[in-house]
């Protein structure tokens, strides 16, 4: 929206996550809906991929007995 686009200029900084919710609010009920689960998705796909690292981190890190 134009509030975070004048906000952005006058700070000399992005808001990312509010223009992501200014995009998404101006879509249809239905689109806002969709991205929200494909936001879900994402971010679930992206916690399994960190889960064997931080796994092998931990298993790393952790003192020997």
């Amino acid at each position: 929206m134009m509030s975070t686009l004048f906000m952005g200029l006058e700070l000399g900084e992005r808001d990312l996550a509010r223009e992501l919710v200014d995009l998404i609010l101006s879509r249809p009920t239905e689109e806002q809906e969709l991205s929200f689960q494909v936001l879900c998705a994402l971010f679930r796909q992206l916690d399994r991929r960190k889960q064997p690292s931080e796994r092998a981190r931990k298993t790393h890190d952790s003192p020997t007995r």
